[in-house]
């Protein structure tokens, strides 16, 4: 008995080394075989295989194996604290926000100065709308590390969510006054101080996060962007196809299966490195790069596109000039630029408390001229549902005279 289960627990140390050297099939292996076996073994060898092995399905994407897992591995060893931060941690990754805002309240009765576990359970707790707890784990956090300028910007968005706006744009301000460069943005999306565009990296940042749940997000707002552009490219006199179409802005590809017909390349040109990871997988698109919509433009030559069409594009500029004026230099004559944008009536263009940007049909009509372009179509349109209200919105088409 002795020897059987000397020889159960030798094994352990050796399936340690493999798995810090990275070689996990065979530390899983032997984790299983331990857990598996019928003779006895330790208790705590068991329990450390079990979460060890957890740590390698979770690594694995395996998130439901890893969870039963650790679950298994509390109940032998229910007050080791590392168990339930690691459980909280893969239940956040399965998405399941409210238990894993559980676990981690219990992870931090036990160490209440962990900031880690103070970050993602302030996170956990959001997600699972529970904004007070959320905005109290974030406040306890930046105690123990007031320089963390990105916790300042988490804290600020808790705020908003909660109707406390100054209190927000408090926070914002000290992300900002930190280097955070995505806080400045929001602080004036809230107070209403005027700005010229939204952040490369706040608009990069967004859409990265959202990427794979994008197409859905779209869906449940009721956005109808794709179904107004495709009811001005029907509404055009051109003889199809043209020869090159950009997407800009092309996020997932939405945009795709209403151009790909219509011309005989196609480039779509997005800010978001993720969206455009998911955007390749349709195969629809000659090439998909990652830039700046303006900057993208002006590196191309001039007039080599017959179509650009933008579809959540112009909600992150205020002032237009720029990028209607590399739209106008890159189309060729007689090309077309089709767009939609959030409308305002009582300013040239505005910073609203989304984040994004409105402008007035007369706005956009004297820059469109200021640039050489006419305006072929502008009219009214819903964009999509935002806080169950209407977003009122233009349905633009430009285009520049033939030579």
């Amino acid at each position: 008995m002795s020897h059987a289960s000397s020889s159960a627990r030798a094994p352990i140390s050796d399936l340690l080394r493999l798995h810090r050297d990275g070689r996990l099939d065979e530390a899983a292996a032997g984790y299983r075989r331990i857990l598996d076996s019928r003779d006895p073994v330790d208790p705590v060898e068991r329990q450390v295989a079990m979460a060890n092995l957890a740590a390698v399905e979770a690594s694995s994407g395996r998130l439901d194996e890893a969870v039963d897992l650790y679950e298994r591995a509390r109940s032998l060893a229910p007050d080791q604290a590392g168990l339930a931060y690691n459980l909280g941690c893969v239940l956040a990754r399965r998405g399941d926000h409210a238990r894993a805002a559980e676990v981690l309240e219990g992870f931090l009765r036990a160490s209440p100065a962990d900031f880690e576990g103070l970050l993602l359970a302030a996170r956990s707790l959001r997600l699972s709308e529970q904004p007070e707890a959320a905005a109290v784990r974030f406040r306890q956090a930046l105690e123990l590390r007031p320089e963390y300028a990105l916790g300042h910007r988490k804290l600020g968005n808790v705020l908003r969510d909660l109707g406390r706006n100054e209190q927000a744009i408090e926070a914002y301000r000290r992300g900002a006054a930190l280097g955070d460069s995505i806080s400045p943005h929001l602080a004036a999306a809230l107070s209403g101080d005027a700005t010229e565009r939204a952040p490369a990296e706040y608009v990069r940042t967004l859409f990265d996060h959202h990427a794979d749940a994008y197409d859905e997000i779209l869906r449940s707002l009721g956005s109808r962007g794709h179904e107004l552009l495709e009811r001005a490219l029907s509404d055009l006199r051109v003889d199809w196809p043209v020869q090159r179409a950009l997407d800009l802005g092309c996020g997932t590809g939405l945009g795709a299966p209403l151009l790909v017909d219509r011309c005989v390349e196609l480039v779509g040109v997005d800010l978001s490195s993720r969206m455009l990871e998911n955007a390749s997988h349709g195969g629809a698109y000659d090439a998909l790069v990652e830039a700046d919509a303006v900057a993208f433009l002006h590196a191309r030559p001039s007039a080599h596109w017959d179509l650009i069409v933008a579809a959540d594009v112009v909600v992150y500029f205020g002032d237009l000039g720029e990028l209607f004026d590399a739209a106008a230099d890159g189309l060729a004559p007689g090309g077309h630029f089709v767009f939609t944008a959030e409308r305002c009536d009582d300013a040239e263009h505005m910073l609203t408390r989304s984040g994004r940007y409105a402008h007035s049909a007369s706005y956009l009509r004297r820059v469109a001229h200021e640039v050489g372009l006419r305006v072929s179509s502008l009219s009214s349109a819903t964009l999509r549902l935002e806080a169950e209200q209407e977003v009122p919105g233009h349905l633009v088409v430009l285009t520049r005279p033939p030579a």
